[in-house]
């Protein structure tokens, strides 16, 4: 089989978008691109993309394919784990934007706050934010830009700006 060379720079660049969970240290939402390079912000594990838009050797992926799947079964395996220990952060993020749109218009109503998704719960704390709602009060999750999250709670809609992606694939497996 042929391979095609993917003639680009940044090869690696968005890919956070697609990739959630990190696969050394298995944590969720800590992935960032730069260049050809994705690695984990908090174990340092990363994986470099060839010419062929392909991991490099080391990685513990061939490709965005394979890692991909795993993540849904690794999602799916800890989603029951979750579910029995209702209390245990499964997304922790610290320096969340937090805005409120009204009249299509974003406000802000903390520069600095911390999220914490649990199996039950999303908290949004911080200087002028303060949310805390059971997932079931959660209309929809929706993404709006590559930093930026929407989210409807009870026709209030809001914007949450992450410095790293959130990707509401995995936001919508673990409701």
């Amino acid at each position: 089989e042929a391979k095609i060379p993917y003639d680009r720079e940044d090869r690696a660049e968005c890919m956070e978008r697609v990739l959630y969970i990190c696969p050394s240290c298995r944590s969720i939402h800590m992935l960032k691109s730069k260049k050809d390079t994705i690695g984990c912000t908090k174990c340092g594990y990363s994986a470099d993309v060839d010419e062929y838009g392909l991991f490099k050797e080391g990685s513990k992926f061939e490709d965005l394919y394979q890692w991909d799947k795993w993540q849904l079964e690794e999602l799916i395996s800890r989603r029951q784990s979750w579910m029995d220990n209702p209390d245990t952060t499964i997304i922790g993020l610290d320096d969340i934007k937090l805005e409120v749109v009204r009249d299509g218009l974003a406000q802000t109503m903390s520069e600095s706050a911390r999220l914490d998704m649990t199996a039950k719960r999303l908290t949004i704390k911080g200087e002028g934010a303060d949310i805390d709602v059971p997932l079931e009060d959660i209309i929809s999750f929706s993404p709006v830009l590559k930093d930026c999250t929407g989210m409807n709670i009870g026709g209030t809609f809001y914007h949450i700006r992450t410095k790293v992606p959130m990707d509401n694939k995995s936001l919508r497996m673990v409701l």
